[in-house]
């Protein structure tokens, strides 16, 4: 068994990171429409560790990525939460007219865990990398 260098990859990981953004904020959104108390703190808890679990993978898999990981995360939130709006107007006939509102929430929630996880990730990860 080799570890997590059976997991690494060459590359920056920036359209990982985006897509990752985008199925997180999607996936935390639906996941949370099952939660029947719209105050549970659940889906907050569960997007800020997802959002730190992340970037933590992405800096663990990909060694050569840097800071631009974070903002292509954080570029990511935008077209996640557009997509979930699209899905509930089209799918459940809910009119989410407040949604620029929504996306600022998810960029403001998700900046602090991303930058924690991605230099977690980084001292991990370089830890791992020296013999």
């Amino acid at each position: 068994m080799r570890g997590i260098e059976q997991f690494q990859r060459e590359g920056t990981g920036l359209l990982t990171s985006f897509l990752g953004a985008i199925v997180l904020v999607f996936g935390v959104s639906r996941v949370s429409s099952l939660f029947p108390d719209s105050a549970s703190l659940w889906p907050l808890a569960i997007s800020i560790l997802a959002f730190a679990l992340l970037a933590m993978a992405i800096q663990l898999i990909y060694l050569k990525s840097k800071w631009s990981c974070i903002v292509a995360i954080l570029a990511g939130i935008p077209i996640g939460t557009i997509l979930d709006v699209m899905w509930d107007w089209s799918v459940n006939s809910v009119d989410r007219n407040l949604f620029p509102i929504e996306i600022l929430m998810w960029l403001v929630l998700a900046v602090i865990p991303v930058t924690i996880g991605f230099f977690i990730g980084r001292k991990l990860g370089h830890k791992n990398a020296q013999p």
